[in-house]
């Protein structure tokens, strides 16, 4: 929380709409998780170097940090920023039978960060 509102404008009227930008950035996430076409229930299994690796990706909405600003001169209207991690997992065996039994860790985090614009209404 402390890097959400460290040098932003926290007035009740800008915490709503940072509330409102979590909410609308939460359910953003996962749609976007939903339509991975690799996830923990369906692997990408392939041979790498001698080795078989199952991996997939999940768009983690725990990881999503949210910040708005109001616009000078703009009333309702704000900036906001949302970033969140996408998690890459893999999992390796010599055989791709032994997959089955592999535990997948994380290999990579890659952030991603999207600026958004609030007119009053709405988020884009």
């Amino acid at each position: 929380a402390s890097t959400e509102s460290a040098s932003w404008d926290n007035s009740p009227k800008t915490v709503r709409v940072r509330e409102n930008l979590r909410t609308f950035a939460h359910g953003k996430l996962i749609s976007m998780a939903k339509k991975l076409c690799f996830t923990s229930t369906n692997h990408c299994v392939e041979r790498q170097n001698g080795k078989w690796v199952a991996s997939y990706k999940d768009i983690s909405p725990e990881t999503l940090v949210v910040q708005v600003k109001p616009l000078a001169g703009k009333a309702n209207n704000y900036i906001g920023l949302i970033r969140y991690a996408v998690l890459h997992y893999e999992a390796t065996a010599d055989t791709k039978v032994a997959l089955v039994d592999q535990e997948f860790h994380v290999v990579k985090r890659l952030w991603q960060t999207e600026i958004l614009r609030y007119d009053g209404a709405h988020w884009r």
